[in-house]
């Protein structure tokens, strides 16, 4: 591992916010959710283990628990009381990091964890040299186009795809501008590789039985359509830890904060602000 794990410090006046980004969606296509944040808070953004200057190869991912750590780290180094918010695997990887370290954790903000049915995780360990082609997603991420020949063509691509149709053409902008690097060929690439992305599906972990270890104030945040926290497992999770917050966006799904960025930050800041355990004022 490096000896300082990487993080983008987005600004602003504060107390801390950290914020872990989702598989396949670096930290700064989600401007439109983040940066208004920094009026208030100092916005600090995680850097999943694919986006690292000097990345490992994907078959050395053996877990998510690496991604927890990984936060662990930063969150050490930045050496101050933070809320923490998440989406999608990064939600995943701060329940781990909140568990499993004595960091100043005050709060949670856990958008569209990956809550899969337990059957799901069983059936990844016992059939991951399967998976690779039999799993729909998985399948997909590793045969999609990953390189074009400008930004344009791009977000030509991007655009008519029914996953990208409730996000507007400014946030679609911000994926583009910031989801693909300049390659050696002169053409535009992923900087989240394929590989690297089928790679954390494959690996995908069972956080279930930590929900109810978390003593923090915990928010949790559903898009009212998602097909990757579906009502049952919604239920469920509210089942099994009746502690935490819970809100769902309406006209959502998995990538409600590209999809109602807006919403989604007000409702952050009325928790935030409903919360006096919470106060960053003085960290």
């Amino acid at each position: 591992m490096q000896s300082k794990v990487p993080s983008l410090d987005l600004g602003g006046s504060g107390g801390l916010l950290f914020f872990a980004h989702a598989n396949g969606y670096p930290p700064l296509a989600y401007q439109a959710l983040l940066e208004p944040l920094t009026s208030s808070y100092h916005v600090v953004a995680g850097l999943h283990r694919p986006l690292w200057p000097e990345a490992e190869a994907p078959a050395t991912l053996k877990s998510w628990d690496v991604f927890g750590e990984d936060i662990v780290a930063a969150l050490g180094q930045l050496n101050k009381p933070a809320v923490c918010i998440g989406h999608s695997m990064g939600s995943a990887a701060l329940v781990m990091a909140s568990v499993r370290s004595q960091l100043p954790i005050k709060g949670l903000i856990l958008i569209e964890p990956v809550l899969m049915p337990p059957s799901y995780y069983r059936m990844l360990r016992m059939f991951r040299w399967l998976a690779r082609r039999r799993v729909p997603l998985i399948r997909r991420t590793l045969t999609r186009q990953f390189q074009w020949p400008s930004r344009q063509h791009a977000y030509d691509h991007f655009r008519p795809k029914s996953v990208f149709k409730r996000i507007g053409d400014e946030v679609l902008w911000d994926y583009v501008n910031h989801g693909l690097i300049d390659s050696e060929t002169g053409q535009v690439q992923l900087a989240f590789s394929r590989e690297w992305e089928a790679a954390c599906y494959l690996r995908a972990q069972n956080i279930w039985h930590l929900l109810d270890s978390l003593e923090i104030p915990v928010l949790a945040i559903r898009g009212g359509e998602s097909n990757t926290l579906d009502q049952s497992n919604w239920q469920r999770w509210q089942s099994k830890a009746p502690q935490h917050d819970y809100a769902e966006v309406p006209g959502t799904g998995h990538l409600v904060p590209f999809e109602k960025p807006e919403y989604l930050r007000d409702l952050i800041r009325e928790w935030l602000g409903s919360r006096p355990a919470l106060d960053l004022a003085h960290c």
